[in-house]
């Protein structure tokens, strides 16, 4: 479990500095809209100026051990990066990816 904190807290920080505090929050709630269709648990995932608030999700992961978790990490990255390309080019972006901990 402690990976997939350590993944949010990574692109949150590195989203940080390209985008400032409110539009990288703004990105994770689109990303987390175009996941819920998908995978329902990702509105129980926040933000605030510190972060992901990850602990309602959390709650639902145990609820679930079945949860594809890894998948859902990855598509949360895919979708993310997507987006983000449009925002800050290719380049940045793939500066971005190099500093992420996966």
């Amino acid at each position: 479990m402690e990976t997939y904190y350590n993944f949010f807290s990574s692109i949150w920080e590195e989203a940080v500095k390209y985008l400032g505090t409110f539009s990288a929050g703004l990105l994770v709630e689109r990303v987390i809209l175009e996941l819920s269709i998908k995978y329902p648990e990702a509105k129980l995932i926040g933000w605030s100026e510190k972060g992901f608030e990850l602990s309602d999700f959390q709650k639902a992961l145990e609820a679930n051990p079945d949860f594809p978790l890894s998948d859902f990490l990855s598509e949360f990255f895919e979708v993310f990066t997507e987006i983000l390309t449009k925002l800050i080019g290719e380049n940045n972006v793939r500066e971005f990816k190099k500093s992420i901990s996966l």
